[in-house]
């Protein structure tokens, strides 16, 4: 499995990856979802943030913001986030822990048996330029967080 290059959020919109719940519950900054319906309302609120993240800064996305494009309403949110940075920390996390599945993917030495160190290390490099290059507003907005 690789990064593949997307166009500034249309991956987002057409076919949207779904975040690992487990990780972001453990947070402790997000109610777990009892049912099934509300796992799907937390993965529309993530993605909603992650959609809104490809087009401006954090400081300029508001909680109904996010509520209009995930389809569900601020209480909603609410219920299950503390606040608006509650939603960038589960989204930084879920997407933190895909990016290392996906580097110890491309790191396997049954995938790179064939290449030299040279051509390793550079494809490596351009996986993980690319994943940072894609989610830059993401972790711009991360870096403000305490």
């Amino acid at each position: 499995m690789t990064l593949s290059k997307r166009s500034r959020g249309s991956a987002h919109s057409q076919n949207p990856r779904p975040h690992d719940l487990a990780v972001v519950i453990k947070l402790g900054r997000v109610t777990a979802p009892q049912q099934s319906r509300s796992e799907k309302r937390l993965q529309s609120i993530l993605q909603a943030l992650e959609t809104l993240l490809d087009g401006r800064p954090f400081a300029e996305i508001t909680i109904p913001d996010i509520a209009k494009r995930s389809g569900c309403g601020a209480a909603s949110i609410y219920a299950r986030f503390q606040d608006k940075r509650s939603i960038l920390v589960a989204l930084h996390e879920s997407l933190r822990d895909r990016q290392i599945a996906e580097i110890d993917a491309i790191t396997s030495v049954t995938r790179h048996q064939r290449l030299s160190l040279e051509q390793t290390v550079l494809s490596i490099c351009r996986n993980v330029v690319d994943y940072y290059s894609e989610n830059r507003n993401l972790l711009r907005a991360s870096y403000l967080l305490d």
